[in-house]
C-alpha cells in the first residue's frame, strides 16, 4: 500500500476540464479548501466520500449552479468560472432526477433543448435519438408516472445527452433504485459514456458504484480530495489512513518500530511482532494495513506474518466469509476466506491468520524522533531524509543508493504521486527530502496524527 495523490493533485497537461483551487464556505463553515481537479477528455470520474465532505457542492459549482468563493475552472480551454449555467453545455443528472410530472417523457427530453431555444425540427430529432439511446424510445408519450425507478433513471439521462453537452455531472443518480436495479444501471450507464465517449463526473458515496464504473477515484473528505488515482490503485494503495478507512475492509494495527534491518521493520502490537517493508525510525509510532484477502487460516509459510486471533463473527455471503475477529481498541482484525470456511470456524475460536510481508501497508502518526515534524514512508529506498536528525534510522546513518536523485520539500498538506520532472515541490514549511527519478511518494506524516502511505 502507498503512493499518494491528492490535494491540489492530478494537474494534467491534457486536461479537458481543470478545477484550480477552488474555494467555498456557507457562513463560518469551510465547505471546499483550495481543491484542484484535473480530468481527461472522455474520462469517467467519481468523487467519492462520506456526506458532508464537499463532492456535491464540487458539481455543482463545476455545473454553474452555485458560485465558488475563489478559484477557476475551465472546460476545453474555456474559462467558465464566471459563464452562466445555462451557457456552459455541460448536462447535469439530479439525485432525485426533476422530471417533470405535468410532461410526457418526450416532453421532458425535449426541455432543456427547448430551452435553448432549438429549432423544432432539430428538438424531434434529438428527442428521438437520445431515448434510442436509453432504449425507451417506444415510452415517448408515456407519462412520467408510468415509468419504473430505472426507467426515470434513464429518462433524466437521455434529456441530459439531447443537448449534447461538453460535461456530463451526475449526482448519486443511481441511490433510489434497489440494489439488483443499481448493479444494473451502473453498467448499462457506463458502456453508454463509453460509447459515447463522453466525459463524466460520478458522485457517490458508495465505493462498489466507485470502484466498478471509474476510469479514477478522487477520494474526498471535510472538503479536499485525498487521493485521486485509478480504482486499483486507490484500493491497493490508500494514499491515507482515511482512504483506507473508507475504501473497502482492512486490518487495521497500531504499532511501535522497535528495529529494522535491511529496509524491514520489527513493529509492536497488541496481537504480536509484525514484519513490514519501510523506512522509519525506531519507536515511531505506525499502523500496520492489510487488505482482508490477503488474510488466511493457518502458520506463516516463509518468513509471512502470523498472530493468533479470536474470532468475534462469521459473515457469510453468499460466495465468501468475512471473519471479524476481536482486536484492541482502535484496531480492527478481518479475514476474507472462500465461502467453504464457514464450516471450520465460529463465534469464539482461537485461530492463527497469517499473510505475506509484501501485503502490508504503512502509515506513520509519529517518526518517533524528538523535534521530528513527521517522516516519509516508502518501501525500499526509493524516499530518504536529505539532511538533519531524520537521516538517522536506529541509530545509523542512512545511506542512499546509486542513481539520479532530487531533492524536494514536502508540506503539511503535500500529497504527490510522482516527481515527473518537476524538481523541488514546496508548499509552506516542510522538511527536505531526496527521492529517486519517478519514485512513488506519499504524505509527510505529523505529529497530529495526519498519517503518511507507506
Amino acid at each position: 500500500m502507498g503512493g499518494a495523490l491528492g490535494q491540489g493533485d492530478g494537474r494534467l497537461t491534457d486536461a479537458y476540464l481543470d478545477v484550480q483551487d477552488v474555494g467555498k464556505r456557507f457562513r463560518e463553515t469551510r465547505v471546499l479548501e483550495g481543491l484542484g481537479l484535473s480530468v481527461r477528455p472522455g474520462e469517467f470520474i467519481s468523487l467519492l466520500g462520506p456526506s458532508g465532505c464537499g463532492k456535491t457542492t464540487l458539481l455543482r459549482i463545476i455545473a454553474g449552479l452555485l458560485p465558488a468563493d475563489r478559484g477557476r475552472i475551465t472546460l476545453d480551454g474555456v474559462d467558465i468560472t464566471r459563464v452562466p449555467a445555462h451557457k456552459r453545455r455541460i448536462g447535469v443528472v439530479f439525485q432525485s432526477y426533476a422530471l417533470f410530472p405535468h410532461l410526457t417523457v418526450a416532453e421532458n427530453v425535449a426541455f432543456g433543448l427547448k430551452a435553448r431555444r432549438t429549432p423544432a425540427a432539430d428538438v424531434a430529432s434529438a428527442v428521438s435519438r437520445s431515448l434510442a439511446l436509453v432504449r425507451l424510445s417506444e415510452l415517448a408519450d408515456r407519462s412520467i408516472f408510468a415509468l419504473s425507478g430505472g426507467q426515470q433513471q434513464r429518462i433524466a439521462v437521455a434529456r441530459a445527452l439531447a443537448v449534447r453537452p461538453k460535461l456530463l455531472l451526475l449526482d448519486e443518480p443511481l441511490s433510489a433504485l434497489d440494489r439488483k436495479l443499481r448493479e444494473t444501471m451502473r453498467m448499462e450507464l457506463r458502456h453508454l459514456l463509453r460509447d459515447l465517449d463522453i466525459t463524466a463526473i460520478f458522485v457517490t458515496h458508495d465505493q462498489d458504484e466507485a470502484l466498478v464504473m471509474s476510469d479514477r477515484i478522487a477520494v474526498m473528505n471535510a472538503g479536499r480530495i485525498e487521493q485521486f488515482d485509478t480504482p486499483t490503485a486507490v484500493y491497493t494503495a490508500p494514499a491515507t489512513p482515511f482512504v483506507l478507512d473508507f475504501v473497502g475492509m482492512s486490518t487495521r494495527l497500531r504499532g511501535t518500530v522497535v528495529g529494522a534491518s535491511d529496509g524491514e521493520l520489527a513493529i509492536d502490537t497488541a496481537v504480536g511482532r509484525i514484519r513490514a517493508r519501510g523506512c522509519v525510525p525506531h519507536g515511531g509510532a505506525v499502523v500496520v494495513a492489510v487488505r482482508p484477502e490477503n488474510l488466511r487460516l493457518g502458520p506463516a509459510r516463509g518468513g509471512e506474518n502470523a498472530v493468533d486471533l479470536k474470532v468475534r463473527d462469521p459473515v457469510f455471503l453468499g460466495s465468501k466469509l468475512i471473519l471479524h475477529f476481536h482486536a484492541a481498541e482502535g484496531d480492527s482484525a478481518v479475514a476474507e476466506l472462500p465461502a467453504a470456511a464457514a464450516q471450520q470456524v465460529a463465534p469464539g475460536d482461537n485461530v492463527t491468520v497469517s499473510w505475506d510481508i509484501e501485503s502490508v501497508g504503512l502509515f506513520v502518526l509519529h517518526c518517533g524522533v524528538v523535534g521530528c515534524r513527521g517522516h516519509l514512508v516508502q518501501r525500499g529506498r526509493d524516499v530518504l531524509p536529505a539532511s538533519g536528525h531524520l537521516a538517522q534510522l536506529d541509530g545509523k546513518a542512512v545511506e542512499r543508493e546509486a542513481g539520479p536523485w532530487r531533492q524536494v520539500r514536502l508540506s503539511a498538506h503535500m500529497v504527490r504521486d510522482r516527481v515527473q520532472g518537476h524538481g523541488k515541490v514546496s508548499g509552506g514549511s516542510g522538511h527536505d527530502f531526496v527521492i529517486r527519478q519517478n519514485a512513488r511518494i506519499g504524505e509527510i506524516a505529523h505529529a497530529d496524527g495526519r498519517g503518511a502511505a507507506a
